[in-house]
């Protein structure tokens, strides 16, 4: 079994129902999940991103669960194009896997921080 700490995120219009529906519907096993929260270096962004940071566990390795998370952005509508207009419908980056920090520049922004501080004592 692989365990991993993740971040799921979007910044449009719907983002309070679209976010724990992903959640719902990703192949791994949620541990434990933040709720809902905006990110808190964001207040002069105008279009503000909802966050979760979850901890999960899969059968998958790391390649075939980043190919995953990479189809389900797809499939939220998530297109090249999205990111250059700043508009994000989803975005789910595995930040941790296990135990290995796989995107510290990540694992050091605000929106990823405060979502981690926030989990239990179920991290990896």
């Amino acid at each position: 079994m692989n365990y991993g700490v993740i971040s799921i995120g979007s910044n449009v219009d719907g983002k309070e129902d679209i976010l724990p529906k992903v959640l719902e519907s990703l192949c791994v096993n949620v541990i434990e999940s933040t709720p809902p929260y905006m990110d808190p270096d964001d207040n002069d962004n105008e279009r503000p991103y909802l966050n979760i940071v979850a901890v999960i566990e899969t059968v998958m390795d790391y390649g075939e669960t980043l190919a995953h998370f990479k189809q389900a952005e797809k499939d939220a509508g998530r297109t090249p194009a999205d990111k250059t207009a700043g508009r994000v419908p989803l975005d789910i980056d595995i930040v941790i896997f296990n135990n290995d920090i796989i995107k510290p520049g990540d694992y050091r922004r605000p929106y990823f921080t405060h979502g981690y501080r926030l989990l239990r004592n179920t991290r990896p």
